[in-house]
C-alpha cells in the first residue's frame, strides 16, 4: 500500500492595479475572499 501527502513551500500572493481600481470605485482587495466579489467577475486572472 502506498500513501502520499501533498506537501506546498511556497509563497502566494496577488497584485491589483490601483489605477483600474480608482476608475471604477472600488476598494482593493484584503483577501483571497474579496476576489470572487461580483465586482471583480470576469477580472481575476492566474
Amino acid at each position: 500500500n502506498y500513501r502520499t501527502v501533498g506537501i506546498y513551500a511556497g509563497a502566494l500572493g496577488y497584485g491589483y492595479n490601483t489605477e483600474w481600481l480608482d476608475s471604477r470605485g472600488l476598494t482593493a482587495p484584503t483577501c483571497w475572499a474579496d476576489l470572487v466579489k461580483p465586482e471583480f467577475k470576469g477580472e481575476v486572472q492566474i
